[in-house]
């Protein structure tokens, strides 16, 4: 990835805990493979932080939404 070194540690920052945004990434994944109407995932921001990561904002579009 681009920003692995934001993952890792950059300008003082600590690591994030690389282990929960992988489950995250998979789980996100797993969904749209069990719900197949689920056409596009967008989470902005993703705070991802040594204690583990939040969603602040989500939106899953829906075949036929639009």
């Amino acid at each position: 990835l681009r920003t692995a070194k934001l993952l890792n540690g950059f300008r003082g920052q600590p690591a994030v805990d690389v282990e929960a945004v992988a489950q995250t990434v998979m789980q996100i994944g797993r969904l749209m493979l069990t719900e197949p109407s689920i056409v596009e995932v967008d989470i902005n921001p993703l705070v991802c932080s040594p204690g583990g990561i939040v969603a602040v904002d989500a939106l899953l579009v829906r075949h036929g939404q639009g």
